[in-house]
Parts: structure tokens; sequence; C-alpha cells
């Protein structure tokens, strides 16, 4: 059987992708009652060192890329730090940062890897929506809060003893990639831990009013990223990482600017492609050795997007922006979708028997 990439969700067989449909959306099969299966081939850019690279350099690229823009002429840093120049610096490498690696990421998910169905037709659609529509959002939420975010980083900055503001203006900045793997663990793991916290506490009836227009989109796509509140974009995007960095200022581990613009990418990548609405082989825990835990491990980074995807059905479940946390407290889920409208979520197929399992419980899909 053919290819179908606009089939739901996958479950990995082997060296191919296989895909159950339901007999509602089957394209094959007519009006059979019976689900029908498709099966793609893996693609030389599945592979996983070739994700990797892929991930990696465009990671890379973005950080090099805001570093530039900050350190251009209009951007850059005065001798004499003021909040107008400090804000300005911040606010641009803010949002190249983060707007180009949502473009990037763009890009993989419609081109790159077009081959790989999103795991609902209800995810399809929303990847779908109008340029006025996103621009809308962005306006409404990120703009905002990259006024607001920025504004605190430049407080932070102009409340800095004087000496460390020089060092931000060296040109030249010692790169030591053992030291920055270990920061950039340390920054993961704390920021795993405040995004779970806050996340969950979101989730409460108290704070849910914060939280509540980003779950309007129950399948994610990449535009989700644009669909906030304020106050919501600030915990859940910001609020993380800023404990994750100062809290290695607090124990004086510093970090020059260049490391900081790649921690910060490394860690934006990940929140982004969360809502790839896709199993796209490039949204990884911790990049810079993903071939490396995966030989060791397998692939555990195979349900990282799926798993956010799931958090935006079921939704009071699967608080981490990464797994961990939440398989440690229990709080982990998958379910296929169940709402008529929803009905393109597959069922689980066993690898090796082809009949279709109906019986699998919510903690043992796939």
């Amino acid at each position: 059987m053919g290819c179908d990439k606009d089939a739901p969700s996958d479950t990995f067989v082997g060296d191919d992708y296989e895909y159950v449909i339901p007999s509602s959306t089957c394209k094959v099969q007519g009006d059979s009652a019976e689900p029908c299966t498709v099966v793609c081939r893996k693609r030389f850019v599945d592979h996983t060192l070739v994700a990797w690279i892929v991930e990696n350099m465009s990671i890379a690229g973005v950080a090099v890329l805001a570093a530039f823009v900050k350190q251009s002429k209009p951007f850059r840093l005065p001798e004499r730090r003021s909040f107008a120049s400090v804000f300005i610096h911040h606010f641009s490498g803010s949002m190249v940062l983060i707007e180009s690696s949502i473009a990037i990421q763009k890009f993989l998910v419609k081109k790159v890897y077009a081959h790989i169905p999103y795991f609902s037709d209800a995810g399809r659609r929303q990847s779908q929506q109008s340029f006025r529509k996103t621009f809308y959002d962005w306006l409404r939420c990120n703009f905002v809060t990259y006024i607001a975010s920025t504004s605190v980083v430049t407080g932070i900055m102009l409340a800095e003893p004087i000496q460390t503001y020089k060092r931000r203006l060296q040109s030249k900045q010692s790169f030591s990639i053992i030291h920055f793997l270990g920061k950039l663990a340390a920054v993961r793991f704390i920021s795993d831990i405040v995004f779970y916290c806050v996340h969950r506490a979101l989730h409460t009836k108290q704070l849910y009013r914060l939280h509540k227009r980003h779950h309007e989109h129950t399948a994610t796509a990449l535009n989700t990223n644009y669909h906030f509140s304020c106050a919501d974009l600030l915990l859940e995007g910001f609020y993380p990482i800023l404990h994750g960095v100062g809290a290695l200022h607090v124990i004086n581990i510093r970090m020059n600017c260049l490391e900081e613009d790649l921690i910060a990418s490394y860690f934006q990548w990940y929140e982004i492609g969360s809502h790839s609405g896709k199993p796209v082989p490039t949204v990884t825990f911790f990049p810079p050795l993903a071939p490396l835990y995966k030989w060791l491990l397998g692939d555990v980074d195979k349900r990282n997007i799926e798993f956010h995807d799931q958090h935006h059905f079921l939704r009071n479940c699967n608080y981490g922006i990464s797994q961990w946390l939440d398989h440690l407290l229990g709080t982990a889920r998958f379910s296929p979708r169940r709402s008529a409208s929803l009905e393109d979520r597959p069922q689980r197929r066993r690898s090796n028997n082809r009949r279709l399992d109906d019986k699998c419980s919510l903690d043992d899909r796939w």
C-alpha cells in the first residue's frame, strides 16, 4: 500500500512508519467498515544522525543569527548603559531567536518532513490557519510578551555591577563544549522542574483562566505557539529559563553571551517544537547528545511531541514540557482521540501481530 501523507498519527514498525486509519477516514478501502493501514518507508532525513545534524545546526544557526543581530551597530550595547539601549539590544535578539526558530521548524514540518502525518486531522487543519489570524494572535500576545520579558531582562542587567556589564562588551569570549554541556544540562533540569510546577499550577481552578486560551487548540500545530494569553506565555515561555539561568548565577557559575544565546535557543527550540503536531525527529530532549543516549536507551525522544499534543487533548496530565518528570510523578498519559470530530486518532497495532488491539490502556498506547 502506498504512503498517504495526510494519514493520522504514527506507530513505528521496524524501518517503516505504520499508520492505522479509522474506517471513517480511510481513503483506500472506501466504505469498508474495517480500518486500513498505510505504511511509509523512512527517508534519508528520518535517520537519527541526519536529524541530529539538522536539529543542532538549526539551533546553533539561530543562536549565531541572534548574536549577530545584537552585535550589529543599531542594536549593540553601548559603553554607557541605559534602559533604552539595553532594551533594544535584548528585544531584537529575542525576536530574532524565537521567530527564526518558528520559521525553521515550520519549514521542517511543512517541507522536509511533509511525509510524516499529523497526529490528527484536527492538527493538520490547525496548521492551515490563515496568516491574518496567526498575525493577530502574535500581535495580541507574543509582541506584548516580548516587551514585558525584555523589560524584566533589562532591569536585571541595569542592576548588575558595572564590571559584569563590561564583560558583556568583550568581543573575545572563551567557549568550552564540556563546560557548555554541563551548563545546558543544569538549565534543562531546573527549567523542566519550574515549568512543571508553573504549568500544573495553571491547571488549578484559581489560575486556569490565564491558561484557558492556550487550550482552545485541542490539537497542536506550530501556530499554537502564538495562541496564549500574555501572562501565560510569560509564565511558561520565559519564567522557567529565567530561573534556570538565574540559578547558575546564584551559585556563581557564569555564562558568556554566546552560551546564553545557545542555551536560550536550545530551550526555545524544544518548547516551540512541542507544538509541531507531528512526530518530526528534530525535537529531542538534549540535542547535543541525542544519538548517544538513543543508542544506550532506545528512541526515548520518539513521543516528545505527541506527549504535549496529548496534553492539549486530555488536559489534566502531561504537565511537563519534557516527559521525565511526569513519568516520575505519575502524571503521564497517552490516549487516542475519542470525540466524533477528532475520530482520526490511530488505534494501537502490535508490531508482530496484524490484528488490531482495542484493549490497550491509557498508559500503554503504542
